[in-house]
């Protein structure tokens, strides 16, 4: 029993500080690991100079595995997890937007449709983002399937793509932000906002 109770106490004493001096494994989706977690974890680090945080940038999917696996604590996606086995609570949100080239023929219209949009050569990012699990999802809400033109799990090449005229596409606005302010593609506002929860995952 005593030495039980001194387990209980060496224990305590490890982890009664794991935040302030211990180590913190993070996973993201690589919407949130490019665009927030950076500004995040500077923060974070002004407050708690000595904890080390460890990351992992990767698909949703993956972040769950890792969860599950135990190789890292926190899981930040953009999506609500699968497994029945995870907890999750929204911290932010998100939307996605349509994108085209800045002299495409939709930039005249004030609002666009899905079913407007889909008539167009569509780039997409590859199966299993969470970006496009959702863009599939509401298209089958309204019984349209689209195959894409290009599929790429570079945001980037798309975003070239679009700019190029080869395409259209629905993106993550933090994603594309930057490039709609410097007029490398255009925004066509959708009639029917796209948003989503990003979600903290354990």
């Amino acid at each position: 029993a005593i030495h039980i109770v001194d387990l209980f106490e060496e224990m305590e004493k490890k982890i009664r500080n794991w935040d302030t001096l211990g180590k913190l494994r993070l996973g993201a989706s690589i919407t949130i690991g490019t665009h927030i977690l950076p500004v995040l974890i500077q923060r974070y680090q002004k407050e708690f100079a000595k904890l080390r945080i460890e990351v992992i940038i990767d698909k949703s999917a993956v972040i769950e595995e890792h969860i599950l696996n135990n190789t890292i604590d926190l899981g930040l996606i953009e999506s609500s997890p699968d497994n029945p086995d995870l907890d999750s609570m929204p911290f932010m949100r998100d939307s996605l937007c349509a994108v085209t080239a800045p002299d495409h023929p939709l930039t005249r219209l004030r609002e666009v449709t899905l079913s407007e949009i889909a008539r167009y050569p569509f780039l997409m990012r590859e199966k299993g983002s969470a970006g496009r699990e959702m863009l599939e999802a509401c298209f089958s809400e309204q019984q349209m399937a689209v195959r894409p033109l290009w599929e790429s799990a570079s945001t980037q090449a798309i975003v070239r793509g679009v700019a190029a005229g080869i395409g259209v596409a629905i993106l993550p606005r933090l994603l594309v932000k930057k490039d709609i302010e410097e007029g490398t593609i255009a925004e066509v506002p959708l009639a029917k906002p796209l948003e989503r929860n990003l979600n903290m995952i354990c």
